[in-house]
């Protein structure tokens, strides 16, 4: 039996985020999320009341943690020194790490319009290829009264379809010189082969510009991306969150040129990318590929995992009772990571 706890000390107050998507957030007066979910079961399995109390923000929610004001704070929150400074955690619940989502560069960008243009560019060469070798069988028949060519050659009943297989031959540039006997056939032929030359010429450079072009394009796609844009640009992040901290120790080292733009909640930074508003926002992992998953996002994927891991655990009080962090730890320790739950 689990010894008694100070009555004064119950129930814990306990502070979510209004949206940390997915991990913490409410909807409709309710707080859900897989961190909520998780210490749902943790609160059951620790036989801890408590009282939810939404928060602004995470730096919210770590501010009355230190003014007493909340006893634990529920969200993916990773353990980082500057949070150390600040306050306690319990034992690392899961793990993750920080990606970079964004829109595709101008190299993409340019392939993505290159594609298209290579692609109708092969078809219609293709098609003048036909279209030229049939005039100029129409042409040669019609100055002739037929075809010289003693594979083509109709006259004495033994070959079919003359006509078709001298547009075969001058589509595929096969005994030209012996298609025709006049000036004028011979020049149709000769016009015929040179121009001919031309297009496949041009079918060819564009069948090998459309492949090496999606070569291109799936070399990029697996390519990670370094955070060295220019000063100008920004880069969304949840205000206080592991990706602020770590933006911030990159760019005092002269790493990371991005200039960081908070914001309070993931609704924020998801509509700031629907309005194009800016085009990365480095957050963890997982909420990258919420947040890739709930919305309909032609342009948008993940630039970049940072190989950077975080523990991530809930955040204590520094006041909270020993022996109810001690019940708290038993509990996560014996249920297992928050991956084990389904979201």
């Amino acid at each position: 039996m689990a010894a008694p706890l100070p009555l004064q000390a119950l129930p814990l107050t306990v502070g979510i985020p209004r949206d940390t998507t997915p991990c913490a957030f409410w909807r409709e007066g309710l707080a859900s999320g897989t961190a909520v979910e998780h210490w749902r079961v943790v609160a059951e399995a620790s036989e801890l009341p408590y009282q939810a109390r939404a928060v602004s923000s995470i730096t919210d929610g770590l501010t009355q943690l230190r003014t007493g004001e909340l006893d634990v704070l529920v969200s993916c929150l990773n353990i980082t020194p500057q949070r150390l400074r600040l306050t306690n955690f319990t034992v690392p619940v899961s793990e993750d790490g920080l990606a970079l989502v964004g829109r595709e560069g101008s190299v993409r960008n340019l392939v993505a319009i290159l594609l298209p243009v290579l692609a109708s560019t092969a078809v219609v060469s293709l098609v003048l290829l036909v279209l030229l070798s049939g005039l100029t069988a129409l042409a040669v028949w019609a100055v002739e009264r037929g075809f010289h060519h003693s594979d083509v050659n109709a006259k004495d009943g033994k070959v079919s379809r003359p006509f078709f297989k001298a547009w075969v031959m001058l589509f595929s540039s096969s005994g030209l010189y012996k298609m025709g006997y006049s000036k004028r056939a011979m020049s149709f032929v000769a016009v015929n082969a040179l121009a001919a030359r031309v297009v496949f010429a041009l079918f060819i450079s564009s069948v090998t510009a459309l492949v090496a072009s999606r070569a291109v394009d799936d070399s990029l796609r697996g390519r990670g991306v370094v955070l060295s844009a220019s000063q100008d640009e920004q880069v969304a992040v949840l205000r206080g969150s592991a990706a602020d901290e770590w933006l911030m120790d990159e760019r005092n080292r002269g790493v990371a040129a991005v200039e960081p733009r908070r914001f309070d909640s993931m609704q924020e930074i998801t509509a700031a990318l629907q309005r194009e508003d800016l085009d990365r926002a480095l957050i963890d992992q997982r909420a990258a590929r919420e947040l890739l998953q709930s919305g309909d996002w032609n342009d948008l994927r993940i630039l970049s995992d940072y190989p950077l891991r975080f523990y991530q655990a809930f955040a204590v009080s520094p006041g909270l009772e020993p022996a109810i962090l001690e019940r708290i730890n038993i509990a996560i320790t014996q249920i297992g990571p928050i991956e084990h739950y389904e979201w």
